[in-house]
């Protein structure tokens, strides 16, 4: 079948040549989050006083940052679509690798959010750790779709796979 008739839940492997439009996807997603998130951070004030600066306030509070910004941006596309505004723009969604269906809303935040909350975790017994372990734990996540399948590890968490939107002629 062609991508052109096929519905979203008849997609259910991941097409060839999504590497670099992932990352592509990836920076894209990046480069709309540093600048939100920073807009939330001096409207609300969140890391503004001394005491925000007290271990392990910062961590946390950026880590909830990062977060809240990225469901702000990117919530309603996850569910509805299972897009980014990075996947969208390049023509690609997440679904579950069993079905095709899209991810339910659990499935989502781990999918999301399960690299950057070890991160956390590890930065809460030690920063320095954290920073060091850091780029190793996200390049470990990264290598995994190195492989044929093309699955980061927080796919195989979540059970999700990332294919070309139906219809996407690109």
């Amino acid at each position: 079948m062609s991508d052109q008739t096929e519905s979203p839940a008849e997609r259910t492997e991941p097409s060839t040549g999504l590497r670099g439009r992932r990352v592509a996807a990836t920076v894209i997603d990046l480069l709309i989050l540093a600048p939100t998130s920073l807009i939330i951070m001096l409207v609300t004030g969140i890391v503004e006083s001394a005491e925000a600066w007290v271990m392990p306030q910062p961590i946390i509070r950026l880590t909830l940052l990062m977060v809240g910004s990225y469901l702000l941006l990117n919530g309603y596309l996850l569910v509805t679509n299972g897009q980014t505004l990075g996947k969208r723009l390049l023509g690609l969604r997440i679904q579950s690798a069993i079905d095709g269906d899209l991810l339910p809303y659990w499935k989502i935040i781990l999918r999301a959010y399960a690299i950057l909350l070890v991160s956390a975790l590890v930065a809460l017994v030690s920063v320095l750790i954290a920073f060091l372990l850091l780029p190793v734990i996200y390049l470990v996540n990264l290598l995994f779709a190195a492989g044929k399948p093309q699955r980061c590890l927080h796919d195989y968490l979540a059970g999700s796979v990332v294919v070309r939107s139906a219809g996407d002629p690109r």
